[in-house]
């Protein structure tokens, strides 16, 4: 099922507004004892937040593959968090909003269904009773996040046993005057592929429980920080991320000249299985070199 009205459809009448909010009130009434195989709903046009996370809270709790996006800026209510982090029949869920803050109501999540989760314009504040968030998803493939903060904690903790690609990009400054969680801990025995864009810098301490398993690994990291504006807190986390990784098979890494720091201090670990390895700085020639 898919309700669709963006901005390219905006409505010339208020009666045809209306006309819209009751089809879909009356098809989430008519259906109410239904599980939806898919839901999808795109909004373009800007609606009460009462009336959108009333329709996410129903939808959260009934939908094996969810689709929402919407560019009006909103936050979930206290229901529809828990209906997130409490869904058990949702195996697929792509949300992507324009601005949309989400309050954890609990320490520890657990999503047996959930096999591919991507996230976009979503700041998230941690459970205000602890520090660590852990998630867990026990089918869980793909992880993906645009522009998304983890706030108000130490650590957040994705326990994926069977996560085989994690994607992460961060091209926009965080809205948010709160503290970032400053580190995110994978769990993940099969990980395949692992990249990560940053347009000024990189937030968080990326680190794995075992480093063990990412040797078949492909990891792709691009951080565009102007010369000027060196933090050298990004180039420890650089290092950090790419020592998490020291057993990878291939390794893409682009940055700042002024940023190649992370790079040479990373040179120093010990790399047993890696194939392939490309290193580009801003400035700089591309360097290349095959390691049988």
């Amino acid at each position: 099922m898919s309700f669709l009205n963006t901005e390219f459809h905006s409505f010339k009448k208020k009666g045809e507004k209306m006309s819209f909010l009751n089809f879909v009130y009356r098809t989430l009434l008519l259906t109410q004892t239904s599980t939806f195989k898919s839901f999808s709903i795109f909004l373009g046009n800007k609606y009460d937040m009462s009336l959108l996370n009333t329709w996410i809270s129903n939808i959260l709790v009934r939908s094996r593959n969810l689709r929402v996006e919407t560019h009006s800026k909103m936050s979930f209510s206290a229901l529809a968090s828990h209906s997130l982090f409490d869904s058990k029949l949702l195996e697929e869920v792509v949300l992507k909003m324009d601005s949309c803050a989400i309050r954890v109501p609990k320490m520890f999540a657990r999503f047996r269904s959930l096999k591919l989760l991507k996230l976009s314009g979503i700041l998230f504040t941690l459970h205000s009773s602890s520090k660590v968030l852990t998630l867990s998803f026990p089918l869980l493939k793909v992880f993906e996040t645009v522009n998304c903060s983890w706030l108000n904690g130490n650590s957040l903790n994705l326990i994926a046993p069977l996560l085989e690609r994690v994607v992460i990009v961060e091209d926009a400054e965080s809205i948010s005057n709160e503290t970032s969680v400053p580190t995110i801990y994978f769990s993940g025995f099969s990980l395949e592929q692992f990249s990560y864009c940053g347009f000024a810098n990189i937030s968080y301490y990326f680190k794995l429980f075992d480093s063990s398993y990412a040797h078949n690994a492909s990891v792709n990291i691009v951080v565009n920080q102007c010369p000027t504006n060196r933090d050298t807190e990004t180039e420890s986390r650089a290092f950090v991320l790419l020592n998490e990784f020291r057993q990878m098979k291939c390794l893409k890494f682009e940055g700042c000249e002024e940023g190649g720091g992370a790079y040479k201090r990373s040179c120093t670990v010990q790399v047993s299985t890696l194939s392939e390895i490309l290193v580009k700085f801003e400035l700089m020639q591309k360097v290349k070199s095959n390691y049988d």
